[in-house]
């Protein structure tokens, strides 16, 4: 029996899995449900790794798009971050996201159906 020797990266690819899974939204459902108290808002949720000196760059520009985002940062230190977009803004959001995956590192890690609607 060998064992696997993981590389840097696949050992905080491993990290950010096992964060995501440990998660399970307790703080920021919490949040989310103060910020928005309407029962029918539709959004999609996605969760990013980014690099650690851009998470507030990233979240200033999804809040120049008023109403279209909402980013939550899970784990500054691995660049985990989480977000929820508007279900009628997924396109525009989507372009945003290519665009700047051009200038940094964004990493979708994980996503939940579009048109999920938030509890």
């Amino acid at each position: 029996m060998s064992s696997k020797i993981y590389s840097s990266y696949e050992q905080d690819s491993i990290a950010v899995y096992n964060l995501i899974m440990d998660c399970q939204h307790t703080r920021h459902d919490a949040i989310f449900k103060t910020m928005f108290k309407s029962n029918d808002l539709q959004t999609v949720r996605r969760m990013y790794r980014v690099d650690t000196s851009q998470i507030s760059f990233l979240k200033f520009i999804l809040e120049a798009y008023d109403g279209m985002a909402q980013l939550t940062t899970l784990n500054p230190g691995l660049g985990l971050v989480e977000v929820y977009v508007a279900s009628g803004c997924i396109k525009d959001f989507e372009k945003i996201i290519m665009d700047l995956k051009k200038q940094m590192l964004i990493e979708l890690i994980g996503y939940a159906e579009e048109n999920s609607a938030y509890p």
